[in-house]
């Protein structure tokens, strides 16, 4: 939807053979597996640190690149997110001070505290603080939504760990559920993204735009049918 370009590394075969045989290949994948390397990406061996976690990218490079194969444009979408620093007049919005999604119990539970002084979420994992490796300081953000889309498993098996897991496509086409929480508020409406080359946006039950908070967000993607409880006053739990 970004209409941009895709640089990673690492992928299962199954998901890289569904790669090469879309639209996007060659020109907009860039990746080692697909044989680009240095001076794009490289590697900063470190004592101590396994190797697979000792790749970087070079944005600038990566910029030039796009540029060089004809992929670095503007995207141009019919409609945008819409931003405000105040919250929606006439909007129900519900106190909230922490809510967690929990993915895997005490393994994978991601957890948001609001911190009022500063106005932002902040986020932890299984009950520790996830930190930026390079400052020390607590990931926050202005907004986190929580984007209900259909999850499908493929028959891309991606690993034999615990019985085998099979990779899942997280459908994001469409409209469905969706919760902005923003400002120690949770605010319902749904996510809206007809055509392949639209951005995600959000609407309110009315059809009037759901604004998000001037800053950064984190989508937390759930699928349809994840519960949800409120286990104190003004803390919520999703369980997908």
């Amino acid at each position: 939807m970004y209409q941009g370009t895709f640089s990673f590394s690492g992928a299962s075969a199954g998901v890289k053979d569904r790669m090469r045989a879309s639209d996007l290949f060659p020109n907009q994948l860039i990746a080692p597996d697909f044989g680009v390397g240095e001076p794009y990406f490289y590697r900063v061996p470190r004592e101590g640190l396994a190797f697979e976690h000792t790749l970087f990218a070079d944005p600038e490079t990566l910029h030039t690149l796009a540029a060089e194969r004809g992929v670095d444009h503007r995207p141009d979408y019919p409609q945008m997110m819409h931003f405000s620093e105040s919250m929606p007049a006439g909007q129900v919005a519900t106190d909230v001070t922490y809510f967690e999604v929990n993915y895997l119990p005490s393994v994978c539970t991601a957890e948001w505290r609001y911190d009022a002084e500063q106005a932002v979420w902040k986020r932890s994992i299984a009950g520790e603080a996830h930190t930026d490796y390079l400052t020390g300081e607590q990931l926050a953000f202005s907004n986190v939504v929580i984007v209900y889309a259909n999850h499908i498993e493929t028959d891309i098996l991606e690993d034999t760990w615990g019985g085998g897991h099979m990779s899942i496509e997280i459908q994001i086409w469409g409209s469905n559920s969706a919760l902005v929480l923003r400002d120690g508020k949770m605010l319902q409406g749904h996510w809206k993204r007809e055509a392949r080359g639209d951005m995600l946006t959000f609407w309110d039950g009315a059809g009037n735009p759901l604004p998000l908070k001037p800053g950064n967000t984190w989508f937390q993607m759930v699928p349809l049918d994840t519960g949800s409880e409120e286990i104190q006053t003004g803390q919520f739990r999703f369980t997908p």
